[in-house]
This record gives C-alpha cells, sequence and structure tokens, in this order.
C-alpha cells in the first residue's frame, strides 16, 4: 500500500453501482513471475457482458498497458532510486466496441494520472450504426 494514490480517483460511477472506496489506487498488486504470463493472458482475454443506461448489453474486453516508472514504492517511502532504475507497471484498461481507455502518461506515474477516454479514428461509428438499427427495427 502506497502513502499516496497514483491516479485520479474521481470515478463516476454507472447508476445503481457503488462508486469505489476513496484510496483504490494505493494499491499495487503484485503476481508470481512464473505465473505472470498467464495471468495477463487470461485477463486480456476474458469479456464481461453487462447493460447501458439504456438496457442494451455492452461486451466488455480488457487491454494491457505496459509503462516504465520509477519505482512508486521507492520513490513514496523517500528511498534512493538509481538513475537508470525503472521499473515496468501494467494497467489493465477497459474496453468496448465504442472505444477503450487509455493512460495519459504526460503527468505520471508514479504522479497522479488520469484515464481519458480516446478512440481512434472511426472508433465508435459501428456502435452508432447498430444503435440506430436498433431504432429503426
Amino acid at each position: 500500500m502506497l502513502p499516496q494514490s497514483i491516479l485520479v480517483e474521481d470515478v463516476v460511477a454507472p447508476n445503481g453501482y457503488a462508486a469505489p472506496e476513496a484510496g483504490w489506487s494505493r494499491y499495487l498488486h503484485g503476481i508470481n513471475k512464473e505465473d505472470w504470463a498467464g495471468f495477463k493472458s487470461w485477463l486480456i482475454n476474458s469479456k464481461w457482458l453487462s447493460s447501458d443506461s439504456n438496457g442494451n448489453k455492452v461486451l466488455y474486453g480488457c487491454e494491457a498497458e505496459t509503462v516504465q516508472v520509477r519505482d512508486p514504492v521507492k520513490m513514496q517511502t523517500l528511498q534512493v532510486i538509481g538513475i537508470k532504475e525503472f521499473v515496468p507497471i501494467t494497467f489493465f484498461m477497459p474496453s468496448n466496441q465504442a472505444g477503450r481507455l487509455y493512460l495519459n502518461t504526460k503527468n505520471g506515474p508514479p504522479f497522479n494520472c488520469v484515464y481519458v477516454a480516446r478512440s481512434g479514428a472511426g472508433a465508435g461509428e459501428a456502435a452508432a450504426l447498430f444503435q440506430k438499427l436498433r431504432e429503426v427495427l
């Protein structure tokens, strides 16, 4: 557990769902090196079915984004860090047919990071088209 949050925690939960408790981004989770590849593969290939505010089914996936950062534990606890000492931290970002979340690394980590919804060119057009077809049918 870190002394400070490493992500912005102003998450707005959908109606009917509880927001995460304050301080949720103070926790980094580790996994044994020999289990990492299997865990990462399982999580990236998993899918979750949910509903949006209109009751439409939404299929969510998960995308991995790994960044090289100064060791946040050492920084937060004021330990000496070598000039070339970095550690990889993998963030798992939700995605669906309309786009995905990306990590904004301009201001961190291990400083505050902001999840931003960004879609590539044309992303989300298929979702909008399917929504219009549902309305017509």
